[in-house]
């Protein structure tokens, strides 16, 4: 039951974008490197504006990004 969910998503991806068939592979990709782009530099920066928003002072500022990622994460899916 746990790889399920897997072959659904991947059936749904393919009847989704089945008028793009010619150019799938070209959107997964670009799909990916957006994800990726935005994972590795978009997301830390706006969790770093509401952090700083919310918490001025930046000891406690460093303290939470690097011991709370778990926070971020959630504040991340909060927010999407």
């Amino acid at each position: 039951m746990a790889r399920n969910w897997l072959t659904i998503a991947k059936v749904e991806f393919k009847i989704l974008t089945v008028s793009l068939r010619p150019h799938q592979k070209l959107y997964t990709g670009i799909l990916y490197a957006l994800g990726i782009i935005w994972a590795a530099s978009i997301a830390p920066l706006v969790i770093n504006g509401f952090i700083t928003a919310l918490i001025p002072l930046s000891e406690i500022r460093y303290m939470l990004m690097f011991m709370f990622p778990g926070l971020m994460r959630s504040v991340m899916m909060f927010l999407w």
